[in-house]
C-alpha cells in the first residue's frame, strides 16, 4: 500500500493508555515504514464485476536511533 523512508527524523514515544502524552523524542539517522491493506473479494455468483472490501491492515518499520553523546 505504501512505503515511506527518510534520512532524518524524530520518533516520539507515548503511552497506549494516554496517546496525547509524549514520553521522549529520539533523533533518527534513517527510517522506513511499510504499510499494507489486504483486500477481500466479495463478489457474488450473480454479478459480472468483481467487488472487494478492505481486510486486515498491517505495518512494519525500522529506524536507526542516534544516542546523545
Amino acid at each position: 500500500m505504501g512505503y515511506y523512508t527518510g534520512r532524518t527524523g524524530a520518533l516520539f514515544l507515548g503511552e497506549v493508555s494516554n496517546p496525547g502524552a509524549t514520553l521522549a523524542a529520539l533523533k533518527l539517522r534513517d527510517w522506513s515504514l511499510e504499510t499494507s491493506l489486504e483486500l477481500l473479494e466479495t463478489t457474488t455468483v450473480d454479478t459480472a464485476v468483481k467487488s472487494y472490501t478492505p481486510g486486515a491492515v498491517s505495518a512494519t518499520g525500522s529506524a536507526t536511533v542516534v544516542l546523545p553523546a
